[in-house]
């Protein structure tokens, strides 16, 4: 079957573009399976309506994270089903699917959804819709049925992520991805359950599970044959879980690489800022969130204000180390008297850049 998969265009993007390393693994995942497989990327590609009227697909899939990515998501839906009628599958998954199905469903022109790790849930959908097979029993699924919709059980998650096909650069626009950085993910889920937030909520198997450093490794040995490009941003949740990975992908990484990695402040001691001396320029993102010990407890960030000042001092000692600290302001019961708190610590800490968040009540979060 032909499979197209769409990356919606998002207003959220700030500087740079992330290639979408989600639907690349469903795309791999298809394509190994016999598929002609085809990715558009409406960031980047201005013409991608009426490269959908010329590939003519049998099957549409489109991800969406809450937020301004949506509006595009369904707008893009209506056009798929205008262009090519209104009996062409409409699959949508992602974070926004996947916490409101029934919701999504709710949309003329969204006809299934799949719900958590969505490779090989869309790849058995697909051989399913493809052979008129019983869809009640694909795990992870829901879909319409005489009007009513439908969710199945859910799909248990993918235990070994080595098991996945490396990601298909070839179905996609790699140069212009690559212009700006290098951009990977090396794991899955987030090992911890801060009350913003929706990635620790999918159950315990889902939480945190990582490529083996060889595997990594490898990805970005295939990526340097692509682009000279040596800033390297690692785009998980939380990268730096565990010094032995890190150290095992650092040992094997060329000094000429500046990096940015996402990580805790309760992460940071001398012994790990060490293993980052070998690089030009390390960027560390931290999620502080707040001044105040009181949102600190309700975010349940398994943080301290002091931990917050001792981290950033660490930092600010290493000549390659530069600092981006994330706040939020305005979640529910925060006073005026703790935004201050905030605001003060982010001047203490004078991180090297800074951003400052409006509280966002995503669907699924405890919050």
């Amino acid at each position: 079957m032909k499979i197209l998969l769409i990356q919606p265009n998002t207003s959220t993007l700030r500087g740079t573009l992330c290639p979408p390393i989600g639907i690349m693994y469903v795309g791999a995942v298809v394509r190994e399976a016999g598929h002609e497989v085809k990715i558009l990327d409406r960031n980047i590609d201005y013409f991608s309506l009426a490269k959908i009227k010329k590939f003519k697909p049998d099957i549409v899939g489109i991800t969406a994270m809450t937020g301004p990515m949506l509006l595009d998501a369904v707008q893009v839906s209506k056009k798929v089903k205008e262009i090519l009628g209104k009996d062409t599958p409409v699959v949508w998954g992602g974070v926004h699917a996947t916490i409101l199905p029934k919701e999504t469903l709710e949309n003329d022109y969204i006809d299934y959804v799949v719900i958590g790790e969505g490779e090989y849930t869309f790849l058995e959908l697909v051989e399913s819709l493809s052979n008129n097979r019983d869809l009640s029993i694909i795990d992870g699924l829901a879909f319409k049925e005489s009007g009513e919709v439908r969710v199945n059980k859910p799909r248990a998650a993918i235990k070994n992520l080595d098991d996945l096909p490396y990601l298909p650069w070839n179905l996609v626009n790699a140069k212009k991805y690559f212009n700006i950085e290098i951009v990977l993910v090396t794991s899955r889920g987030c090992p911890f359950s801060c009350t913003f937030c929706i990635s620790g909520r999918f159950g315990k198997e889902y939480r945190y599970r990582c490529f083996n450093p060889e595997r990594v490794v490898e990805e970005i040995k295939r990526i340097e044959k692509l682009t000279d490009n040596k800033h390297l941003k690692f785009h998980d949740d939380f990268f730096t879980s565990n010094y032995k990975y890190c150290k095992a992908i650092f040992d094997n990484l060329s000094s000429e690489y500046s990096l940015l990695l996402y990580t805790r402040v309760t992460f940071i001691n001398q012994r790990f800022l060490d293993l980052l001396n070998k690089f030009k320029t390390v960027w560390l993102s931290f999620g502080v969130e707040s001044g105040s010990e009181r949102m600190l407890e309700k975010y349940k960030k398994k943080i301290t204000v002091k931990q917050i000042k001792d981290a950033f001092e660490l930092c600010k000692r290493q000549k390659n180390i530069r600092t981006k600290a994330s706040v939020i302001l305005g979640a529910p019961t925060e006073t005026r008297e703790e935004i201050d708190m905030t605001l003060n610590l982010m001047k203490e800490i004078n991180p090297t850049r800074h951003t400052y968040c409006v509280y966002s009540p995503y669907p699924g979060s405890e919050l």
